[in-house]
């Protein structure tokens, strides 16, 4: 398939391209300042921007911009040291189709560590984050100065380790250089964030094209060959009385077939909200066999 350099993705370019590493002590991103515009910016020429609300944008600004001293009040920082997909706690933006898909690329370490040329603190605040743009590897350069509440937290995502890590935030902020600013990544699809992520190609399927049977083997020949899935929930109501989100991202982590029983582990970005139907933490269905089986943790 070709595609024009005249879309409206390729324009993006000039946030990101042909930007050369600097020698700064106090690394200051000139192409996206720590700035209101760097977050609440919308460019209404693209396709994307319909889905951003006057009321999502009026919900990220006032925010102040801090380096990670100042939100962990110590130097004492990582950019990665126990990597794991219970890293990621979604924040204020509503990014959840990128977030699921860090998620799901964070079951291996290594996925990860490949999206840093540098694995270390850079004392100059300047990081490099390796992405796939249309298939196009590029470096995104980003500083170290992060969106934050008034009350000096993280306003977007951040660990929800006890380590003071940066690396979550740091591939969210490449994300949203590369769209010109953080409200410009408000709604989305898990693929978007697969295909920038990681240089594989991505299958999106719908699930009502499939029956029950079919869709269950495409996912556990998938999970059985390591392949990285994400899924969503439609915008159906009543979706929360049994602990899932409507119109929402999740990371599938986990498929299990036990004497004819089919159970997919799955996990919210947001690092919260409880599955409460069969196999919930407090269902009488769990066995200690089964528990084995399935590596259950409360």
């Amino acid at each position: 398939m070709h595609i024009s350099e005249n879309t409206k993705f390729i324009e993006s370019k000039k946030y990101y391209n042909n930007q050369l590493p600097s020698n700064e002590d106090n690394f200051i991103d000139s192409t996206f300042k720590p700035e209101e515009n760097s977050i609440i910016s919308v460019d209404t020429n693209r396709e994307c921007s319909k889905e951003i609300t006057k009321e999502e944008i009026d919900s990220i600004k006032g925010l102040v911009w801090k380096k990670p001293n100042e939100i962990f009040r110590t130097y004492n920082y990582y950019l990665f040291k126990d990597i794991s997909l219970e890293d990621i706690k979604q924040g204020m933006l509503g990014n959840c189709y990128f977030l699921s898909s860090i998620s799901a690329i964070a079951e291996l370490n290594e996925r990860i560590k490949k999206i840093f040329p540098n694995q270390e603190v850079q004392k100059s605040g300047q990081y490099q984050v390796r992405l796939f743009i249309q298939g196009e590897p590029v470096i995104v350069i980003v500083d170290d100065y992060f969106p934050c509440t008034k009350n000096g937290k993280f306003a977007f995502t951040h660990s929800r380790g006890a380590d003071n890590e940066i690396w979550v935030p740091l591939i969210e902020k490449a994300w949203a250089k590369v769209n010109s600013s953080y409200a410009m990544t408000i709604a989305g699809l898990p693929s978007e964030g697969l295909s920038t992520l990681t240089e594989g190609a991505t299958v999106t399927y719908i699930h009502k094209k499939y029956s029950a049977d079919e869709l269950w083997k495409i996912i556990k020949e998938s999970d059985s060959l390591d392949y990285i899935m994400c899924t969503c929930t439609k915008g159906t109501e009543n979706l929360q009385s049994v602990g899932l989100v409507e119109g929402h991202a999740y990371t599938l982590v986990g498929v299990f077939e036990i004497d004819g029983l089919r159970l997919l582990k799955i996990r919210n970005p947001w690092g919260s909200f409880e599955w409460k139907g069969d196999f919930c933490d407090t269902s009488p269905l769990w066995t200690k066999e089964l528990k084995d089986k399935v590596n259950y943790s409360n």
